[in-house]
């Protein structure tokens, strides 16, 4: 899959923040680093200077998603804690994931009425919330009194409302894929993330790369999700 979790933030920017920009990007074909380098720094593709921009934007784009601190993005990136301020707060300028953010805790900690659900020796009736297809994640930390717990669940759930809505849109991908490549005698070898090997006889190699390159694609709402597939003899070869 392409890009998967910038094109599912871009589809939650769009539906609840009426920040159109990414998704616009990715209607358009662009690649999404591409595209926010553009829009964001005010320069092309190929002027002077871009390819350092688009690193920047890209590392940035991360670091919010992932809630990377300052720090972490300094010694990942090996730059000073300024200008790892600085690159986190161009996102932040540019983008309104921080109001995507806090509507989603909103939601992830306002109480449910539903039937409570118990986790050791606790009932709950908030933590709970859906990926893109509908998926239900739970994160009893979200309330704790502990700041710590609180803020370490805060960052996993909205890593898992990502992250888990990519594995669920590659799940469903996968398995439509299924009875075609039991046609053709080939099988699914591995899946990791976003990623997938499939095994296939040669004389049907041809034939069922023609049928991955047509189905395998999803519009979540008008986001295209997209994918690309390439012929190999081995692993070393991808």
């Amino acid at each position: 899959l392409s890009q998967i979790e910038l094109c599912i933030l871009a589809y939650y920017l769009q539906e609840f923040c009426d920040d159109r920009t990414m998704a616009d990007g990715i209607r358009e074909g662009k690649d999404v680093h591409t595209a926010n380098t553009e829009n964001w720094y005010g320069i092309d593709e190929g002027d002077d200077g871009f390819n350092d921009k688009r690193k920047i934007a890209k590392n940035g784009i991360f670091s919010v998603n992932y809630d990377a601190s300052p720090m972490r993005v300094s010694l990942t990136l090996n730059i000073s804690v300024k200008e790892a301020e600085e690159i986190i707060s161009a996102v932040y300028e540019n983008t309104e994931i921080k109001q995507l953010k806090e509507l989603f805790y909103q939601v992830v900690e306002t109480l449910r009425d539903i039937k409570p659900l118990q986790y050791r020796s606790s009932l709950y009736y908030n933590g709970f919330f859906y990926d893109c297809l509908g998926v239900r994640y739970f994160y009893p930390e979200i309330s704790s009194r502990d700041v710590k717990l609180q803020k370490k669940a805060r960052r996993r759930s909205f890593n898992a409302l990502l992250q888990g809505g990519c594995f669920s849109l590659f799940a469903t991908l996968l398995l439509k894929l299924l009875p075609e490549m039991k046609k053709r005698g080939a099988w699914l070898s591995a899946a990791v993330h976003d990623e997938a090997v499939i095994l296939v006889p040669d004389a049907y190699a041809e034939e069922l790369l023609a049928i991955c390159q047509r189905d395998f694609t999803y519009m979540l709402g008008d986001v295209p999700i997209r994918a690309s597939f390439k012929l190999v003899n081995n692993w070393s070869e991808k």
